[in-house]
């Protein structure tokens, strides 16, 4: 209902039931265009009624479902006109979330002073550690400044967001330069060591005072396969020791947590990786072995670095671009390293997925 009060007071002198003209209703919507992809996936979500005074055309809205691992996460949206009628075109737009909870927080401001046209960014922080639905919900209210007809509509219901957020193991991600200087880098043809990449990953250990907790793959002597507790095993091209082939979930969370606390501790790991070449080791999938060294993140994700001991130039075996992707959504860790490794580029698969995690003594 819109009202006319006389000049200056508080005396009402028409009232117009059904006048919409005098109220700001807008409709906030998800601007796509702006939204950083790194913040998450973005997909279609459940048809939801905005409120009634909303155009029809303009009432019932698609909204949109954003899944995402990132603690912090900013959303842009825009401030479109809800109802063809109204001639109020600025008002507020508050912001609130469908849960309360104190591990879940919105950001900043809270309340928006805007007009149709406009564009608002709202960022919400997670601090829980587990996984969380909840919606972030748009209502509009008339801010009544400097106006003769005031509209009478409070917390109406203009726009809303799903939030999906997934707790995985790259949730909370460090950045670790190399724990092993370069100029401790073990290089193809290093002399005094057996000339396979196991022994040179070893050697490469053995610079900075550390060693494997086991050499064997095998837990028994007896020929028998069997697992070794000091080994995560992620990734089988074959079924071995009980395990099925494919990617192994339970190892890759345990041995991805592992990696994370071991080189936080500054201390490397040396991993198995499948390439696609032969096949010697006794897990049927593993056919080399690098160096651990370091965590990042950047555009394409969040990943380890490693220091690969096939190749006889330092600079490439220890480039800033020998990164290996942490995936949790496939249970993979794989990458395609410093694009000058000609041992990476001569192999079928032309990257590393990591098939083994060694824990380091």
């Amino acid at each position: 209902m819109a009202k006319i009060y006389l000049a200056g007071t508080k005396n009402v002198l028409f009232e117009f039931p059904n006048l919409i003209m005098d109220e700001f209703i807008p409709v906030v919507e998800f601007d796509r265009s702006k939204f950083e992809q790194k913040y998450g996936l973005l997909s279609a979500g459940p048809e939801v009624t905005l409120s009634k005074y909303i155009d029809d055309g303009l009432r019932k809205m698609a909204t949109r479902v954003i899944d995402t691992e990132s603690r912090k996460i900013k959303l842009p949206f825009s401030i479109k006109k809800g109802h063809p009628k109204t001639s109020d075109f600025d008002g507020i737009v508050d912001v609130r979330l469908s849960k309360t909870d104190a591990e879940i927080q919105i950001c900043g401001k809270k309340s928006f002073k805007v007009k149709y046209g406009d564009s608002i960014e709202v960022e919400i922080e997670i601090k829980k550690n587990s996984d969380v639905e909840f919606d972030i919900n748009f209502y509009a209210q008339d801010d009544d400044e400097g106006e003769i007809n005031k509209g009478e509509l409070k917390d109406l219901f203009c726009g809303r967001i799903k939030i999906k957020f997934d707790f995985t193991v790259t949730t909370e991600w460090d950045t670790i330069a190399p724990v092993i200087p370069k100029t401790k880098f073990i290089e193809w043809n290093h002399p005094g060591v057996t000339q396979n990449c196991y022994h040179y990953a070893l050697e490469q250990l053995r610079q900075v005072g550390r060693w494997v907790k086991s050499e064997r793959w095998n837990k028994k002597w007896d020929g028998t396969k069997e697992l070794n507790d000091h080994i995560y095993q992620l990734y089988l091209e074959q079924d071995v020791a009980g395990m099925k082939k494919g990617v192994q979930k339970d190892h890759f969370e345990k041995g991805v947590e592992y990696l994370k606390k071991t080189l936080k501790a500054g201390i490397p790991v040396m991993a198995g990786v499948d390439d696609d070449s032969q096949v010697t080791n006794d897990d049927m999938t593993t056919e080399h072995f690098i160096t651990i060294v370091g965590i990042g993140e950047d555009s394409t994700g969040k990943y380890f670095l490693f220091y690969d001991n096939a190749v006889v130039d330092s600079d490439i075996g220890t480039s800033i671009f020998n990164k290996l992707y942490c995936k949790p959504s496939v249970w993979m860790i794989e990458g395609v390293g410093d694009p000058r490794n000609g041992y990476i580029q001569d192999t079928g698969k032309k990257k590393y997925i990591v098939t083994q995690i060694r824990e380091t003594k």
